[in-house]
């Protein structure tokens, strides 16, 4: 991890990182609306090249997190995407750390039983309330540093565009709204979902995240397809995107692992 860095060391920065920004509206109003909020002033590198090359300021063209793919998103912020990175084997690493108590067992256990027997006749609502909810609960992102909020509204400036979506879920530092997003956003769809690119939603999510952040701080993500997780990074230009791991066998417990790993902070960090 780039500067001796570990995922932990940098939870813990964003988390001290004071926020310089203009005050942000509350994210209460799911609805994109006709000006841009003040969340939206954070300026990536994408940003300020661009800007510095037109030596003016255009208006961006707007676009839903739901309109790319993959693809476009490549090409348009001229990213890349690789098979292996660094932050994800960190995480991992610590993932494999971590210890589960006899209720948490206990209730993944009951989770992946649920899932195996529901899920090809759950919807997009009845698999985030059943079964991603109770996960996210258990694992509890509610802490003094940084909190999880459902589906608030996200805007922000990426190069030449203002992205905005409601994401089901993201982490970030504030108590009643989100005020920086730092690492976590979720896209939850069905097994046989026809519709969207999941990754990309995620992926375009996590651009805003990392245009708000005043601080280059890598992006963390995470995009679920019925009973399969995909963990995701986002590092500058560059992102990569995890294997799949099932939540109807063993593999769900590392699936628990992992979230306990993105939420833990070392004391030895300072945090």
């Amino acid at each position: 991890m780039k500067d001796g860095m570990n995922f932990v060391q940098v939870l813990s920065r964003c988390c001290q990182a004071s926020f310089r920004s203009a005050p942000h509206r509350r994210l209460t109003d799911l609805r994109p609306t006709t000006t841009t909020p003040t969340a939206s002033i954070g300026c990536s590198h994408r940003q300020r090249s661009s800007q510095s090359a037109r030596g003016s300021r255009v208006m961006p063209t707007k676009r839903l997190f739901s309109d790319w793919n993959k693809e476009e998103l490549e090409e348009t912020f001229s990213l890349t995407r690789v098979f292996q990175h660094p932050l994800l084997d960190v995480w991992f690493a610590q993932a494999e750390r971590c210890e589960l108590t006899a209720f948490e067992q206990e209730l993944v256990t009951n989770l992946r039983q649920l899932i195996f027997e529901n899920i090809d006749a759950w919807n997009e609502i009845e698999l985030a309330e059943y079964f991603i909810g109770p996960i996210l609960t258990c694992v509890n992102f509610n802490t003094p540093a940084f909190k999880i909020f459902s589906e608030r509204h996200l805007v922000g400036l990426v190069g030449d565009y203002e992205l905005s979506g409601e994401p089901d879920a993201v982490i970030a530092k504030g108590h009643y709204s989100p005020k920086i997003p730092y690492f976590c956003f979720h896209e939850y769809k069905k097994e046989n979902e026809p519709k969207g690119d999941p990754a990309a939603q995620a992926l375009a999510a996590m651009l805003v995240a990392q245009s708000i952040n005043l601080q280059p701080h890598p992006m963390y993500g995470i995009y679920v397809v019925g009973k399969l997780w995909h963990f995701m990074v986002l590092q500058e230009d560059e992102y990569c995107i995890s294997k799949s791991f099932a939540a109807d066998d063993e593999e769900i417990f590392d699936i628990f692992k992992i979230l306990k790993a993105l939420k833990q902070q070392d004391a030895s960090t300072g945090a």
